[in-house]
């Protein structure tokens, strides 16, 4: 056991999940959060401290109890805690996180509590925070995965003296900037790879950029959905194909946690394209688009058995006029196609 380093009389009160009120200027150094709360009895069994996720790193601590800790922000926080960290009463659970500037918190729209699937113990709501040690910002550093051939060397190169069936690729977040070129150098890449491992057929399987960040109210330019349509156009050369994610991510979390449904779709590809088995793994594909009057038709091959809404569709297509201005469309499903249209469009 450790003592966590705070005290009650010095702190201030704040509201998790959120982030350390810092008047607009970035942070670094280290803070501490501080919450009691009242258990009427202790578990029999361990239990699971869910700390959402957390900017940057972070340690925590139970009764003094130290039950975890991450090096950094995106891993979700899932802490074990035994029954002896607890008793009957007041608990006092304490996090130590460690800022390397920016804003720095607990993320929004994740899980905090205390318990199992089946019965927790909310810890959204009043913390108590301490500022521990302010540090100033360190010299950049220069990370050899960031340089010319950096990764290839070090870890793809060593590896073409094995023999690989195939490969997983989920990369293209920073691309995102500049996404217009993707396609051209994934191939090339692709096309490289092949020749490496003197397989020219060598299966590659795409993930394409799930949903990220806060949706828009209205349809904007987005360079994700340019980079996925780049992923796209790679899932058509041979022996490739492109795994959607969109509807499996997190607007706040750029490593989404449902990796399971991914992983499903890209054992499906794999094993029609490099086992060879006679399976579907490919979900609807637009094919065409067509005007008809004040509408839009969207064909759509691989619908399986026509295609069916899983979740509502609004903003999820949008349509414009010759003066470019797009606006949500109206979507109405039709065996293979999809409908739209617009009461502010008239001529699509």
């Amino acid at each position: 056991m450790v003592r966590s380093g705070i005290r009650r009389q010095c702190l201030q009160a704040i509201t998790m999940p959120g982030n350390l009120p810092t008047n607009g200027k970035e942070f670094i150094g280290v803070w501490w959060l501080r919450k009691t709360i009242h258990l009427d009895e202790v578990p029999a069994e361990p239990v699971t401290l869910r700390l959402g996720r957390i900017v940057d790193a972070d340690t925590a601590y139970i009764n003094g109890h130290e039950v975890g800790g991450t090096g950094y922000q995106y891993p979700p926080r899932r802490y074990n805690v035994t029954p002896d960290m607890l008793k009957k009463g007041e608990n006092v659970i304490a996090i130590r996180i460690t800022s390397g500037g920016g804003s720095t918190g607990f993320v929004q729209d994740k899980a905090y509590f205390l318990g199992t699937d089946k019965a927790r113990y909310p810890l959204a709501g009043e913390w108590h925070y301490k500022i521990a040690a302010k540090m100033p910002r360190l010299a950049g550093s220069t990370f050899i995965r960031w340089q010319p051939m950096g990764l290839y060397n070090a870890m793809i190169a060593p590896a073409t003296r094995f023999p690989l069936t195939g490969a997983l690729w989920y990369q293209g977040e920073s691309n995102s900037g500049a996404p217009n070129d993707y396609a051209e150098k994934l191939t090339a890449m692709i096309n490289h790879w092949r020749g490496q491992w003197q397989q020219p057929d060598m299966p590659f399987i795409i993930v394409q950029l799930t949903n990220f960040m806060a949706r828009q109210a209205q349809p904007v330019q987005s360079n994700w959905a340019v980079l996925r349509d780049q992923q796209r156009q790679v899932g058509t050369l041979d022996n490739t194909a492109s795994v959607v994610t969109l509807d499996v991510g997190e607007w706040n979390d750029i490593h989404p946690v449902n990796k399971a449904t991914v992983g499903k779709r890209l054992a499906l590809a794999a094993r029609n394209i490099a086992y060879d088995q006679d399976i579907a793994y490919q979900g609807p594909v637009p094919t065409t688009a067509e005007r008809q009057d004040d509408r839009v038709i969207v064909h759509f091959s691989h619908t399986g058995e026509g295609l069916t809404e899983s979740s509502p569709l609004t903003q999820s297509f949008a349509i414009a006029g010759a003066d470019n201005q797009y606006y949500w469309a109206d979507v109405r499903i039709s065996n293979d196609k999809v409908i739209l249209s617009s009461a502010k469009v008239s001529q699509p």
